[in-house]
Formats: C-alpha cells, sequence, structure tokens
C-alpha cells in the first residue's frame, strides 16, 4: 500500500513540475535561412580593381526579431526580451566565403575553416587560442547583421597593401591574401592588385551564424548557422546583372490600410500591408550591390481632398509586411487635427535609383482605404490600445496554487494512510 500511495505522489508532484515546465517553455528562436537574394558585381574601380559589391537578403520573419531585439537594447530590456529564450545575449553575424576560378582548389577555393567559428575569450571570429587572427583580409568572417532593411550592401575584394595583408605574418600564422592565390591568377605591382576577369572567375557564398550565452552561463557559443547560400561569380564566362529596366519595377502590391494604434506629435500613423514578389527583391539586391536601390514612395490624403500628399516619413525600404504612415502631413491650416475617425486613402509607387541614370517611377499602387471609424482617440489623447497590454500572470498563479494544493493533498493522503496502518498493526493484549 505504501509503495502505491508513494507512486501516487511521485506522479502528482512530476505531473506538477511538467505543467510548470510547460507554462514557462523556453521559446525558440527564428530558424537561421540564408540569404535567399545575393548579388555581385564589379565595381570597376581604378583605385582597387579587384572590388567587388556584394549586396544579400535577410529572411523578414528573422529580420522583425533582430529589430525587436535590436529596439529592446536601446530601450535597456535586453534582458527581458531574452530570458524567455534562455539566453542572457545574443547577436548575428554574416560570413562571406569566397573563391577564385575553381572552389575546389587547395589554394585559391573555398576559404573556410575550423578558425571562422568564434572565439569568446578574444571575444571575435577568425582568432585562435592564442589570439591570433587567422583569417585573411578577404575573409569576411564577421559582418554585421543590421536590422530595418531587407537588403544589405558591402564592399569586398578591396585593394591590398604590400604589408601582412598581403603576405601575411608567419610568426602569428595570419595568412595573407598572396597565399590564398595561385601566381598565374594575379599580377602585383605598385601596391595594386589586378586580376583580370576576362580570364577568372570570383565566387561567393554566404551565411548566417547566430552566437549567444546561455542564461547562467559564462561563455558565448554558436547556437547555430544557416547553410551556405547559393553561390554567385562575377568574371570569365559570368554575365554582368543587366540594369532594372521599366518593364522589371512593377507597382507595389498593399492591402489593408488600418490605424496602427501608434501616435506621432499627437497625430496618428497609418499601417498597411505590402507583398513584394521575389523577382523585385532580386532586382533590388542586384542594384544594391552598384550602390543603387529601390525604395517606397507614399502619398495619402484625408478622402475627399483633391490633391495628393507626400509623405515623406513614411516606411521606405522594400521589405514586405507592416509598413508605416505618419498622418501629420495630412493636416493644414484649415485642418490642425487629423483624428482618427477620418476617412484616409493611400497609395504608394517604387523608385528604382541607379548610377549614371534618372530616378525611373513604377506604376502606382491601387488605392487603398479606411472608412469612418468610431471614436478611439484625439490627436493628443492615445487610446489604451497604442499601449501594450501588460503580460497577465493570472494563469500563472492558477497552475502553481493548483499544485501546491495537489501536493499537499498527496502529503495528507500518505499521512492519514500510514497512521492508520500503524493502528492496525499494533499487537493487542492477549488473554491470558
Amino acid at each position: 500500500m505504501k509503495k502505491c500511495l508513494s507512486c501516487i505522489l511521485f506522479i502528482t508532484i512530476f505531473t506538477g513540475m511538467f505543467s510548470v515546465s510547460a507554462s514557462a517553455a523556453e521559446q525558440t528562436l527564428p530558424a537561421l535561412i540564408p540569404p535567399t537574394h545575393i548579388a555581385l558585381v564589379s565595381l570597376n574601380d581604378s583605385d582597387s580593381p579587384t572590388a567587388h559589391g556584394f549586396s544579400y537578403s535577410v529572411d523578414p520573419e528573422l529580420l522583425d526579431f533582430v529589430d525587436a531585439l535590436n529596439a529592446a537594447e536601446n530601450e535597456g530590456t535586453a534582458a527581458d526580451f531574452l530570458a524567455p529564450y534562455g539566453l542572457s545575449d545574443l547577436f548575428y553575424a554574416l560570413q562571406i566565403d569566397w573563391a577564385l576560378d575553381d572552389v575546389k582548389d587547395k589554394v585559391s577555393g573555398w576559404h573556410y575553416n575550423a578558425f571562422w567559428t568564434y572565439n569568446d575569450a578574444f571575444g571575435g571570429f577568425g582568432i585562435d587560442d592564442d589570439g591570433n587572427v587567422r583569417v585573411s583580409d578577404w575573409d569576411n568572417v564577421e559582418i554585421g547583421l543590421l536590422g530595418g532593411e531587407m537588403i544589405h550592401t558591402i564592399r569586398i575584394f578591396g585593394n591590398v597593401p604590400d604589408d601582412t595583408r598581403w603576405n601575411g605574418d608567419a610568426e602569428t600564422k595570419t595568412p595573407g591574401i598572396k597565399a590564398q592565390l595561385n601566381a598565374k591568377q594575379y599580377t602585383y605591382q605598385d601596391e595594386t592588385l589586378r586580376i583580370d576577369l576576362k580570364k577568372h572567375t570570383f565566387y561567393v557564398r554566404a551565411r548566417i551564424v547566430c552566437v549567444g550565452l546561455k542564461t547562467g552561463e559564462e561563455q558565448h557559443q554558436v547556437l547555430a548557422a544557416s547553410k551556405w547560400s547559393h553561390t554567385v561569380s562575377s568574371g570569365k564566362s559570368t554575365k554582368a546583372p543587366e540594369p532594372v529596366t521599366q518593364e522589371d519595377l512593377t507597382a507595389p502590391e498593399i492591402c489593408d490600410l488600418r490605424l496602427s494604434g501608434k501616435v506621432i506629435n499627437g497625430f496618428p500613423v497609418a499601417a498597411y500591408t505590402l507583398a513584394v514578389p521575389d523577382d523585385l527583391i532580386m532586382c533590388a539586391t542586384q542594384v544594391a550591390a552598384l550602390d543603387g536601390e529601390i525604395r517606397l514612395e507614399t502619398q495619402a490624403r484625408v478622402m475627399g481632398d483633391d490633391t495628393w500628399t507626400d509623405v515623406a516619413a513614411a516606411d521606405r525600404d522594400l521589405r514586405p509586411g507592416e509598413r508605416a504612415c505618419p498622418l501629420s502631413p495630412l493636416s493644414n491650416s484649415d485642418r490642425p487635427a487629423i483624428r482618427s475617425d477620418m476617412p484616409i486613402e493611400l497609395r504608394c509607387r517604387y523608385v528604382c535609383s541607379q548610377s549614371g541614370q534618372e530616378d525611373m517611377l513604377s506604376d502606382w499602387s491601387e488605392v487603398i482605404s479606411y472608412g469612418s471609424l468610431p471614436e478611439v482617440a484625439t490627436p493628443d489623447e492615445p487610446t489604451a490600445s497604442s499601449t501594450p497590454d501588460e503580460p497577465s500572470s493570472s494563469n500563472d498563479v492558477y497552475v502553481y496554487s493548483g499544485i501546491i494544493c495537489a501536493v499537499i493533498a498527496a502529503i495528507g493522503i500518505l499521512f492519514f494512510v500510514i497512521r492508520r496502518r500503524k493502528k492496525q498493526n499494533r499487537p493487542t493484549d492477549s488473554k491470558t
């Protein structure tokens, strides 16, 4: 009987512990997806003949998470933000691997190796246990993964001065670019490196690495790394990206205009949803590699107005999902306030800027609007919905109270049965 009751008590306590762990389960970080869209373009720079522009896109879900993390860090609430993930610190980095002519060549092939990981003792990538840098000037082992814009651009394969960056360092075993190229692939004169792209081809791939510090631990570690992206190339037998044409620049696809619940300087902020096709993201990535951009231009008006108003402060970057449009520009001397119940119309178009060309404009999107809404706020009085609801802890209280009651009840039952068993087993006086 005692064994049976012990099992019951164990199951009760275990079930309670499981309920606690389930209610406080750690959240999972966003999946690491390699950059879907990447582009590599020779910049034909006379000062740095090997220089290329490299652009890459970040998965929107990861970008939203990085934005939220950056905001929490700026507000001093990063610890609270990371706690549900079982972390006390977290950051992301982009790594760019390269090869020349043959990705499997022992000298000029892919340069990724064991030193590309994170060394917590020295707080960086590409460092050995003695603190020596073990990657070259062209081995991009740590590019900051910034939030905000979906498409980012950096300059790679810059010119290499005739110092350790070219020759390497035998003492620290830091490789120079010279050691990563075959002699017939380049010329080096007057501290200028030249690689003939009519005879040779650069190959590039990229991946995203996540580094974190788990709660209660002392060392950062690589928590995850994405697969390598597809490979892009520049040089012999490759076709340089074509400039974006008017046909490539389709009108924006927007819908669901609404109030965001945010208020800036006493004026409401509208929000809408933007869909961006993959073809346009690819075009934007190629344009970005050449220091150009494709951006949004937004106009809005109060329904009934004859003219549209440019909203320069509206979101401009090419990024699918929710976009914001402050409505303060719609105010004027005759209409100093923009009430939340005023019906609003909005439209967008893309603007493409390319080097040496005039800006190209897409057609306007369809006009989207919202009608007369219930009175929820005045410009000076944000509604309660503009402030996120405080997370309720009532469910946790109920869970813990239930567990405590169950444990107390189980202990009480066990105590009662033990006493009863003792009485039953107590020897009785025998009659003589």
